[in-house]
């Protein structure tokens, strides 16, 4: 459903392929390396996927759940993905679970059933025995990856999305839908909130370096948008900066230092030396999107140095993932499925 609140403007298609990059409906087989679009789908309709980008053979596999599971469905409304030990973690919001699957060959290995917890938003994952999970019922919920069971749940603050981990405690974003302000601060040590740390409306989005986190609060739906990032000290739990931004920032990423965060213009990038905003738009929504700039999600593969951009054209139809060299370059597109919200690096 994040495709509601990010964007209510219609797109269109934009049809532009890597031209040997048809879709392929078979399983891709064992161990390739590549790239797996987490697939939204339309909140309601059970109709989240995946597909899969092989690198070597330059060759796209839609569905590849599906495929390697009977034509069984993957669930509905896929809202985040992790991946530990050679499993990958797709947390399914309406569906009320995380679904588990060996990356070697998109087989399913269970889930975990979160009905009692609250629609499951957002995962960040510790190590193999440890990860945490956001809920819409205001709850961090620990789970254990390797035995696919739930271990405790934390009170936060209201209707929580992103966090992350850093210098021992997690930072909860409290979005509140729209309406909240507030950072939860959990040691993990002892799953206890420690602090709660007030920034600009609606924190939707994290990152971390180092000893910073990075806040993304996306700000109110109306023009000009005004979001901000919140730079925290994780040591004193204290903002240091905060640096604003219209057109309602949103998904980020830390690439090489510089944080990279979606918004209405396309992607940004902010130097985290200086916490300043570049002058330019690193990556227009124009280049990826030529209606009205939609980008949906970000990720990058250090190994070939190559930006992996989210295409949900109208939001009603397939989507594509735009790839850019290091340069800003782009160097090809491929087909996927429906509102692409996730990307992941596969190393097999």
């Amino acid at each position: 459903m994040k495709q509601l609140k990010f964007l209510l403007l219609p797109v269109v298609l934009l049809l532009v392929s890597c031209g040997s990059n048809e879709p392929d409906y078979t399983p891709p087989g064992n161990g390739k390396n590549g790239y797996l679009i987490i697939n939204e789908g339309l909140y309601g309709q059970n109709n989240s996927s995946l597909t899969f980008y092989d690198i070597e053979n330059d060759k796209v596999y839609q569905n590849v759940y599906a495929a390697a599971n009977n034509g069984n469905d993957l669930g509905d409304t896929a809202n985040d993905f992790a991946q530990c030990c050679g499993k990958g973690f797709v947390v399914l919001d309406k569906s009320k679970k995380i679904e588990i699957i060996d990356l070697n060959n998109f087989q399913s290995l269970g889930f975990i059933d979160f009905t009692d917890y609250g629609s499951p938003r957002d995962i960040v994952i510790y190590d193999s025995l440890r990860a945490f999970v956001t809920t819409l019922s205001n709850l961090v919920v620990e789970i254990n990856p390797s035995k696919a069971s739930i271990t405790t749940s934390v009170q936060v603050g209201d209707l929580p999305e992103d966090l992350v981990l850093c210098n021992g405690k997690l930072f909860v974003a409290n979005s509140g839908f729209g309406i909240g302000n507030t950072v939860s601060v959990i040691d993990i040590t002892n799953n206890s909130v420690i602090r709660e740390i007030s920034v600009w409306k609606n924190p939707r989005f994290a990152a971390s370096d180092e000893n910073y986190v990075y806040i993304v609060s996306t700000g109110e739906y109306v023009p000009p948008g005004l979001g901000a990032i919140t730079k925290i000290n994780s040591e004193t739990l204290t903002p240091e900066d905060t640096l604003f931004i219209d057109e309602n920032p949103g998904k980020a990423k830390i690439i090489n230092h510089d944080l990279f965060v979606i918004y209405g213009e396309g992607i940004a990038k902010i130097s985290l030396d200086t916490f300043t905003l570049a002058d330019s738009v690193f990556i227009p929504g124009s280049e990826v999107n030529s209606i009205s700039n939609v980008i949906y999600s970000l990720a990058y593969d250090d190994e070939r140095e190559r930006f992996l951009v989210g295409n949900p054209k109208d939001f009603m139809q397939n989507g594509e993932i735009v790839v850019f060299d290091k340069n800003r370059t782009e160097l090809f597109r491929f087909k996927c499925g429906l509102n692409p919200g996730n990307i992941a690096v596969i190393k097999n």
